[in-house]
């Protein structure tokens, strides 16, 4: 007997937890150093005081009274607690708090058992902090035993972005708390994570009650026993990032007087158009228009009406054209436009068109705006082998010189290599 009671004093001195004794009456028999080294109290300040020698004042009268009624009744009491040591700081603990039970089913004692978790604690103060204020949207989904995905958590960010209350989302599935198309997104993006078990990051615009918005997300897997159980998820709003790229973009491509594709995308445009009728074998035309005496329109009438005359031809050329056909600024008075699977004869009826519909308009008063119109045309037996760039560059030499042949006949005229 006494080898065993030497046996239970040293595991006791050698367990890292507090652990701390009572009689059936709650009055503390014995202690371990582990517990006088997380409270700060001496071994004789504790044996034969109350536990409540730890009580901190913040655990209300009715805490003990559920306490006392479930380890009385024989039962197991876990959970976590805020107490006080002896220099009067405060420490939680989990604990845990077993009946000891005889041989004739009385209580003989009460074995409690202290882990100090005031560190993990103030990390999980510090991460929730972090959680509530950051400015991204942050998520945490569960993997059901069923394999469905459910939101746990969310933060205000993600309310206020989402437009969807913390309440409208936990528990629920992305098919639940979110609208068709957008759920559908989510919950493909959420099960690639599941799959692959790995960290994701990508783009993604989802239309939400709080708005249209474009998002930047990553997803990370949290693993337990080789499977993910749960997915975390950072979404930052990148909606003014992208007006912004959209923005340079635009500025990058168009003209902004007068709205359409500027010289190095319409470019790009013929390239491309150039590149596609090489492979399928279909004619394709530019037109390259300039308008007569653009000089003596800003000399005469200000800068002003040669913008509003820029404009102007812009909105006729516009609505003149059909919807394949693709109309930039080649720069000054000059506007150059490619016309998709078009031979010669169809680009002279637009060109005619085009150039009837600006003589007959009154974009300046008392003057007549015309335009002349050179027109060339890249035929269906075009040589594949043949590099774009020059193919291009041909194309519109041409083009230009029939400009030049329509400004030395008279100008307010459209004429291609046969007239």
């Amino acid at each position: 007997m006494t080898d065993n009671h030497a046996l239970a004093q040293k595991a006791l001195a050698a367990v890292d937890h507090g652990i701390l004794i009572t009689d059936p009456k709650g009055v503390i028999v014995a202690v371990n150093p582990a517990l006088l080294t997380i409270t700060g109290f001496t071994e004789e300040q504790l044996v034969g005081a109350r536990p409540s020698v730890f009580n901190s004042g913040a655990m209300p009268r009715e805490y003990f009274q559920r306490l006392w009624t479930t380890i009385s009744s024989g039962a197991v009491w876990k959970e976590e607690i805020e107490n006080r040591r002896a220099d009067g700081s405060l420490y939680y603990a989990y604990q845990i708090i077993s009946p000891v039970i005889g041989p004739d089913g009385t209580i003989t004692a009460y074995v409690a058992i202290q882990h100090d978790v005031t560190a993990n604690r103030q990390l999980r103060e510090e991460l929730q902090a972090i959680f509530v204020n950051t400015q991204d949207a942050l998520f945490l989904l569960n993997v059901e035993r069923d394999g469905e995905l459910r939101f746990v958590k969310v933060n205000p960010e993600m309310e206020r972005l989402s437009g969807r209350s913390s309440e409208e989302i936990r528990g629920r599935t992305p098919a639940e708390a979110f609208p068709g198309q957008t759920a559908r997104e989510m919950n493909q993006r959420y099960r690639q994570c599941l799959t692959t078990a790995a960290p994701s990051e990508y783009e993604e615009t989802l239309s939400l009650p709080g708005g249209t918005r474009y998002w930047n997300t990553r997803l990370y897997p949290v693993m337990e026993d080789g499977k993910v159980t749960q997915i975390v998820g950072c979404s930052r709003d990148i909606s003014e990032r992208k007006q912004m790229e959209e923005e340079l973009r635009y500025l990058s491509e168009m003209d902004t007087l007068t709205g359409v594709a500027n010289r190095r995308k319409t470019w790009e445009e013929l390239e491309r158009e150039v590149s596609r009728a090489q492979r399928h074998h279909h004619a394709t035309s530019v037109l390259m228009i300039d308008i007569d005496h653009f000089k003596t329109i800003n000399d005469n009438f200000g800068h002003e009406t040669g913008d509003a005359v820029l404009r102007g031809v812009t909105t006729i050329a516009t609505a003149t054209l059909r919807p394949a056909d693709r109309l930039g600024r080649w720069g000054g008075e000059e506007f150059l436009v490619i016309l998709p699977e078009t031979p010669q004869s169809g680009a002279g009826i637009l060109a005619e068109r085009l150039r009837g519909a600006i003589a007959e308009s009154r974009l300046v008063r008392n003057h007549t705006v015309t335009v002349s119109i050179g027109i060339a045309t890249l035929p269906q037996e075009v040589n594949i082998s043949d590099p774009i760039e020059v193919v291009a560059q041909e194309l519109l030499r041409r083009a230009d010189a029939n400009l030049y042949r329509a400004k030395e006949g008279g100008r307010n005229r459209v004429c291609t290599s046969e007239t």
